[in-house]
């Protein structure tokens, strides 16, 4: 490249060397990236030496040294078009929303597509830093290694630790021979960030025995820590361009992201069950054994176990798949720590008796009983034993030779699959299920301490709901107006003309008519779900197409017992319209069972006309996707499939037990064109408010007046959220939430200077703490023009 010794060039000014100005410049500014010291800084493509040699040229910082790094410009595997819209192609093909393993099963798709190496693996690593291929796209014809599970040891900890600084890591041919490293200095010079470091011969041997000339390796990083990699594989050498390399290594992080968010979606789906079931434990005032036959299967599942044990002393209480008593109350001396997990009995010193079933792990919690001894009582969550085979690629055993320098590690010779079957062992027990097991012990030390003081108070809530109930009865009534006019709002807004603005409306009052009879034939607290269904349903049966309800007997609270008719009613009408009711041979199927605590429910229309799903949400679409997760903390999930929709929805415990909880407070919605209010200049709003129908409403209210943006939330904890995330210009607080009262969230709100406006369906009468009482308050149905005027007068304080 140069004509220049090496003698000649240790100890040179870089300006001396490399005289291209703009070269020079781009140096002295990736110099002042504050991520220099972490990451490289690619430079640019650059012409150098007497030959006029094209160069990719990168640097960063390796303690106080600058390490430049020049390649010969490779055109071999160029990017076809710019990194961003290669980036954005790469990122459109994945499959989110949909699951880790469809997403895993896309990115490796994705980056042999654009990379064209022969193999693309998704390498997961395992509690155990065990590895296990959980993707793969391969050319046609290769051995796949789908499912192959790889030894710690093959990527051992120093390596992993250099995946985390190092993301990329490329070997463009496992036959390049090592250059050895010349300088005037004698200290080690840290090449960990560098593309062109040598390669470890062990590796280069693992490698040669697998049959891979070339390879790439992506890092997956979530949280911080290294959850696996994407690993590529060529039998040709194979090197990419610095650009490619760049797109490759930004696509893995952006895929980390998703990755992340994928699995925080399944740990929350999991939580908010596990949560609804505790609460249901909680709130059950029945003895501790009563309680566990009822919900064991629920308590089981938050720490996937497939038995339960309470023992209270001597007594032994077994549900499911557990050991025998005698090897329980064996267990129960064996640790004195809080909690205490095996995952085989071949490890203790216990021996199960002939009476025990196949369980082959515990996971003991030691409960305190108040006063008493600290370990009276105990739950023990056990596991079956799994006999599995475990597909290993190669004999993970490696062959140690002892040599004039030592001991010398070699790679294994063969990786033919290596099936080891697993005995007398259960599943691990993960981090996640000690903390689930610790966050149930608490709970289950309320119902015992319960149980032990045989106290059966009722609460006094007889005598609270007494003194409450005619203020809860008008409570009630306004709400259902405001309920009523915003439903008129919304479909007239969806109506393409008046006659079906005119049937639509009607039939959705009916919907919610039907709703409060139920209710009111309940005592004001609960609505049962067969009759509404089956209220619902009724006019479309006696045809020719099957129409089957089936569950057990289940009541909604009363206050979301409006939300769920309206549902049921969106759902049927889009059925006779579109779906199987509006065909002779169309099938319905509408199914509930108690589930994770809580009720889960399925919509499932079959042998419907073929209809491409609709671009457009309307008001009732929205409304099946929205009101259950907003309104009730639940789940619900529209999916089309071949011959019809299917609705999946999940009610939690608080929503289907008898229970008088605070019911949810509504906001009113108006015709504001018949109101001259001139325009508002408003920034940010927060509205808080529980029902989202009517929260829905007040931001069309609210963005009409000049409002740049509006956002709604539920409850008051997430109303603190946006506070802290937003520059609230005001903010439309409902009183009453589901979860309690919105005026801590007032109070902070006023220490921000942020403008409150209070709304309630209850009378003025309603008792506000004395430092709220001079805020603005609305009494529901809200007017347009007082809103307006309230607003107007906060602006011009």
């Amino acid at each position: 490249m140069t004509s220049i010794s090496i003698d000649q060039l240790l100890g040179q000014q870089v300006d001396r060397v490399l005289v291209d100005r703009d070269l020079l410049h781009e140096i002295r500014g990736a110099m002042g990236v504050p991520s220099i010291g972490q990451q490289r800084e690619h430079l640019g493509r650059f012409d150098l030496g007497d030959n006029s040699f094209r160069c990719d040229l990168s640097i960063h910082l390796s303690g106080d040294t600058a390490v430049l790094e020049i390649e010969k410009a490779e055109t071999e595997v160029a990017v076809e078009r710019g990194g961003v819209q290669q980036i954005r192609g790469m990122l459109s093909g994945l499959r989110s929303g949909l699951g880790v393993e469809n997403l895993m099963r896309s990115g490796v798709e994705m980056v042999r597509q654009v990379t064209g190496f022969d193999r693309v693996m998704a390498y997961q690593f395992l509690p155990s830093f065990d590895g296990e291929v959980v993707a793969e796209a391969a050319c046609p014809g290769m051995t796949p290694y789908l499912g192959l599970r790889y030894p710690a040891s093959d990527i051992p900890r120093q390596v992993r630790d250099l995946m985390l600084r190092m993301p990329y890591r490329m070997i463009a041919d496992v036959r390049d021979p090592h250059t050895k490293l010349l300088g005037r200095e004698e200290r080690p010079l840290d090449l960990t960030l560098c593309h062109g470091r040598g390669v470890s011969p062990i590796h280069v041997e693992y490698l040669q025995n697998m049959g891979v000339t070339a390879t790439v390796n992506l890092s997956l990083i979530v949280r911080g820590q290294l959850w696996g990699l994407f690993s590529l594989h060529h039998d040709r050498p194979r090197k990419l361009n610095m650009e490619l390399r760049g797109v490759c290594e930004l696509f893995a992080q952006l895929f980390s992201v998703q990755l992340q968010q994928e699995i925080e979606k399944e740990i929350l789906s999991h939580r908010r069950r596990a949560d609804s079931t505790r609460e249901t434990l909680r709130r059950v005032d029945q003895p501790i054994e009563v309680v566990f036959e009822r919900l064991w299967k629920d308590l089981a599942n938050i720490v996937d176990a497939d038995g339960i044990v309470i023992r209270r002393g001597d007594a032994v209480h077994p549900f499911g798949d557990t050991a025998c008593d005698e090897f329980v109350r064996s267990l129960s001396d064996l640790s004195s720590d809080d909690v205490y997990a095996i995952d085989t009995f071949n490890s203790t010193i216990l021996t199960q008796g002939d009476g025990q079933s196949q369980s082959a792990g515990v996971l003991l919690v030691q409960i305190g009983s108040g006063s008493d001894a600290k370990h009276e009582s105990q739950i023990m969550f056990f596991r079956n034993e799994i006999v599995h085979d475990v597909r290993w690629g190669g004999e993970p055993e490696k062959r140690i030779d002892f040599g004039p320098n030592g001991p010398r590690l070699h790679p294994r010779a063969s990786f033919d699959e290596y099936i080891q079957t697993v005995k007398g062992k259960c599943r691990p027990w993960t981090r996640a299920n000690v903390s689930a097991a610790m966050e149930l012990r608490g709970i289950i030390q309320e119902v015992l301490l319960r149980d032990t003081d045989a106290v059966r108070q009722d609460r006094d809530r007889q005598a609270k709901h007494q003194d409450l109930l005619i203020a809860e009865l008008n409570h009630r009534v306004k709400n259902i107006l405001a309920l009523v006019r915003s439903i008129a709002r919304q479909t007239k807004d969806s109506s393409a003309s008046l006659e079906n603005y005119a049937e639509a409306f009607e039939k959705r009052i009916a919907a919610l008519a039907t709703a409060h009879d139920l209710i009111g034939g309940s005592g004001l607290q609960w609505a049962r779900l067969r009759e509404m269904v089956q209220t619902e349903l009724e006019p479309h049966r006696g045809r020719d197409h099957s129409v089957s309800v089936s569950g057990p007997a289940i009541g909604l609270r009363g206050d979301i017992a409006p939300i769920m008719a309206l549902v049921l009613h969106e759902l049927a009408t889009n059925s006779v319209k579109h779906g199987a009711l509006s065909h002779p041979a169309g099938a319905l199927d509408v199914s509930w069972k108690h589930d994770a605590g809580g009720v889960s429910m399925v919509w499932r229309e079959s042998n419907s006309p073929v209809r491409p799903a609709a671009k457009r949400r309307g008001f009732g679409m929205a409304l099946v996707e929205r009101a259950i997760p907003y309104e009730c903390n639940g789940e619900s999930e529209l999916t089309f499939h071949g011959d019809g929709i299917e609705v999946q929805m999940w009610l939690p415990s608080e929503s289907t037990l008898l229970l008088n909880d605070s019911p949810k407070s509504h906001v009113q919605k108006v015709d504001i064109e018949s109101v001259g209010v001139r325009p508002l200049i408003l920034d940010q709003v927060l509205v808080v408010e529980d029902n989202m129908v009517l929260a829905m409403e007040l931001e069309r209210l609210v963005t009409s007046m000049g409002c740049q943006k509006v956002q709604s939330v539920p409850d008051a904890s997430r109303g603190e959220q946006a506070m802290a995330k937003s520059h609230l210009t005001l903010a439309i607080l409902d009183i009453n939430l589901r979860t309690g009262t919105s005026f801590e969230l007032a109070k902070s709100l006023i220490r921000q200077d942020i403008p409150v406006i209070l709304a309630s369906g209850y009378d003025s009468s309603f008792q506000v703490p004395p430092e709220l009482g001079h805020l603005p308050r609305m009494t529901k149905p809200i007017n347009h023009g007082d809103l307006a005027k309230i607003i107007e007068s906060l602006q011009n304080k």
